[in-house]
């Protein structure tokens, strides 16, 4: 993936928190045939 290191770790903590939430969010909209990008902006748009 173009967000990890060569050796498939993450430089910091936020970075690999943040790569799990929208790879967690991603997944979830695939479930329920949902685009990704639409996911993603209603998970960042929710108050």
């Amino acid at each position: 993936m173009v967000f990890r290191k060569v050796t498939h770790g993450f430089r910091s903590d936020w970075g690999a928190e943040l790569f799990a939430q929208v790879r967690s969010i991603v997944n979830i909209a695939r479930r329920q045939d949902t685009p990704a990008c639409e996911a993603i902006s209603h998970a960042l748009t929710l108050q």
